[in-house]
């Protein structure tokens, strides 16, 4: 299959992704009075958001452990994903000024973690590849 036509969906979500990711990160207020200019002082809804987002990835994990065998690019998926976190943990972690002595640990203990978890999958994929392509 010719994947050429997938450039007419992954480039305009990727330049969509950048404008967004870029409001988001450095101009918080300005994305939340475009986005939702009577949101509330209470952030459980990005919680919420998050949570579902954990989800997700736990939903991406179970598929890789299940089924690592018949589908070992799912282990590159989690990888990708562990690896997402790290930036998103940090800024968070920077940004978050109410964070108690857990929380310090925990964010910082997250990226450290994903970043190993991230960077041993991604070797460990891209060796069995190897092995399977020789």
């Amino acid at each position: 299959m010719n994947l050429d036509r997938s450039r007419w969906i992954t480039g305009p979500l990727c330049l969509f992704d950048i404008a967004l990711g870029i409001s988001a990160v450095f101009f918080p207020h300005f994305y939340m009075k475009l986005i939702q200019p009577t949101a509330s002082d209470d952030p459980a809804y990005l919680l919420q958001r998050t949570g579902t987002l954990w989800l997700c990835f736990a939903v991406c994990e179970g598929i890789a452990f299940f089924r690592y065998r018949r589908f070992p690019e799912w282990v590159l998926i989690v990888a990708a994903l562990r690896l997402i976190d790290v930036p998103a943990d940090l800024v968070y972690w920077l940004r978050d000024e109410a964070l108690d002595t857990f929380g310090d640990f925990s964010l910082l203990f997250a990226p450290a973690y994903n970043s190993v978890a991230g960077v041993t999958l991604s070797v460990w994929y891209l060796r069995f590849r190897k092995e399977r392509i020789a």
